[in-house]
């Protein structure tokens, strides 16, 4: 059998209602030379059954389950090495794809080989608003650019780049998989790692619509424990980009700390004004035995309006 030359990697739990949408935008793709590989996480709902059915329509389908739940970042790797071709796009169940995205992005990467990924600007839908995602850079980033880019004031915290790129396997496999430490951001760890070794291509253009995920997705929720992991890799970032240069490092690595407690504080607010008094408690007792100051504060003097607030909610 010829290998193709694009492996499309669509990573899916639990959509059964949407995903046939996602897997007919795939289908329809201009650039028609893919292995369409589907990982499967162990979902509990009928999604291997809308992907079997798929499957026995177009020969380019692939569908893999899991024997157990890997996460994102397990189910995402296995489903790499999974992948024939040069080129990989790593997608998302539900979501929908513009039909020239992988002719696009294939484009990209074909007229710039020192590329490692190619990205593009997202259309965001949440219910009856949306709105396009498209930062401001070029389109082209040179080593290091977009990593400088990503622990800015202006966007530490968070990524330009979403899950969904094509990168080059060889790449993957040249730097390692997707790095388990950072749970559903090890994604983020991974455009970050890349960039410090190679240029990336930016598509400004919205090639994705990002549809809203169920309210039960565990990143749906406020989960201080992946707050901390965040703040961890944004400052092995720090340490990656400035490696060798101690004072820069302890400077950087400070700042980031500032911007992560402003970020906790303002998830601590929304807990509160939510009643989400379950969330509130964990985050002040984390902020108790974190090591700023301002947090540690936060965390004691938060004590007695958690407890006011909670009995005046259950009266």
């Amino acid at each position: 059998m010829t290998n193709p030359n694009v492996s499309i990697c669509l990573t899916a739990y639990k959509r059964a209602q949407v995903i046939g949408a996602t897997i007919e935008s795939l289908l329809a793709q201009e650039y028609g030379d893919f292995e369409l590989i589907i990982t499967d996480d162990a979902s509990p709902d009928d999604t291997e059954e809308v992907c079997r059915r798929y499957e026995r329509l177009d020969r380019r389908i692939v569908y893999c389950r899991n024997a157990t739940n890997l996460g994102m970042p397990g189910n995402l790797n296995s489903s790499l090495k999974r992948c024939r071709a040069p080129l990989v796009a790593n997608l998302h169940d539900g979501d929908l794809y513009r039909k020239d995205l992988v002719s696009r992005w294939k484009m990209a990467l074909d007229a710039n080989p020192d590329a490692a990924f190619a990205f593009s600007a997202l259309t965001m839908v949440d219910g009856d608003d949306s709105g396009i995602s498209n930062p401001d850079l070029p389109e082209r980033l040179e080593r290091d650019e977009l990593l400088r880019f990503m622990l800015s004031d202006r966007s530490c915290y968070g990524s330009p780049v979403w899950g969904t790129v094509m990168g080059r396997r060889s790449v993957y496999e040249s730097v390692g998989w997707f790095d388990e430490r950072f749970s559903w951001y090890s994604d983020v760890w991974m455009w970050m790692r890349l960039n410090h070794t190679h240029p990336v291509m930016y598509v400004n253009e919205p090639m994705i619509s990002l549809r809203p995920h169920e309210p039960d997705r565990p990143y749906a929720r406020l989960d201080w424990w992946h707050m901390r992991i965040v703040t961890t890799m944004y400052e092995d970032a720090v340490d990656l980009l400035h490696a060798g240069d101690a004072a820069t490092i302890a400077l950087e690595r400070r700042r980031i700390r500032r911007i992560r407690d402003r970020i906790w504080l303002r998830a601590l607010g929304r807990a509160f004004r939510r009643r989400l008094w379950t969330d509130a408690e964990r985050g002040l007792g984390i902020f108790r035995a974190e090591d700023s100051m301002v947090l540690r504060v936060a965390g004691w003097a938060g004590v007695l309006p958690l407890r006011a607030m909670r009995a005046l909610s259950r009266s």
